[in-house]
């Protein structure tokens, strides 16, 4: 495994808490543009995340914000939403403009995106699921023999405070305020993540080589040194995060 240190950049403490806890759902929109009818159920809707450039001759027809609510606050569950009412508003194009990770209290994602329309939507769909193989093709090769972790300490509670990141039995990273590391995985099956100070907390990873894992590592208010709190965060949010941290 291979652990390589990178740049750094503060953003708001966001983490999973262990207990499911239940959020009503919540869709809302503004319109712009009603003039283009409600699209049918079978129509795709093409979602860009919030890193990737608009295309060009694009519509807008209004916003949205959307969560999963319920007991399963995944993340694809938002985006199924939101792909919904974009439907309704008549747009084949989501553009994340903006993202909420679970938080205390709060397990659910939550996004803010844009609504468009192009009559070249299928095009655009084919171009950015190519661009998508690409990457993953330089990143893997045509045959994966390892994934990838992300791991990102975000500032906050204990800025001069680190912890070891263990996968396993294995120490692979510190994960000190303001840090991210990309480390590769060399071995597929279940294993654990987790780290310890006053308290230990764990996270189960399966590893599958040619995939991303995106953890989010936070440390909360103890009574001496704080406590370690570990989330895998959904590659969407993940990704931009990690990649804003510089």
């Amino acid at each position: 495994m291979l652990a390589t240190p990178g740049p750094t950049l503060a953003f708001v403490v966001a983490m999973l808490t262990a207990t499911v806890i239940g959020c009503s759902p919540k869709a809302g929109s503004s319109v712009t543009d009603n003039s283009l009818p409600p699209l049918t159920e079978d129509k795709p809707v093409l979602v860009l995340d919030a890193n990737r450039t608009l295309p060009d001759g694009c519509r807008k027809i209004g916003n949205l914000t959307a969560d999963a609510g319920g007991a399963e606050c995944h993340y694809s569950t938002v985006i199924a939403n939101a792909q919904t009412q974009a439907r309704k508003m008549g747009g084949n194009i989501l553009k994340i403009t903006r993202y909420w990770e679970p938080a205390m209290g709060n397990p659910c994602y939550k996004i803010r995106a844009d609504v468009l329309f192009s009559a070249d939507a299928d095009q655009l769909a084919a171009a950015d699921q190519a661009r998508k193989d690409s990457l993953h093709r330089a990143k893997f090769g045509d045959h994966p023999n390892y994934a990838i972790l992300y791991a990102y300490r975000p500032s906050g509670v204990g800025p001069l405070i680190g912890y070891n990141l263990h996968l396993g039995d294995s120490v692979i990273c510190r994960m000190k305020n303001n840090s991210k590391y990309e480390i590769r995985l060399y071995k597929e099956g279940p294993t654990t993540l987790w780290a310890s100070k006053e308290s230990k907390s764990s996270i189960p990873l399966t590893v599958k080589f040619g995939e991303e894992y995106y953890l989010k590592c936070v440390l909360l208010m103890g009574a001496f040194v704080g406590e370690p709190r570990l989330g895998l965060i959904a590659k969407g949010p993940g990704e931009t995060t990690y990649e804003s941290i510089k």
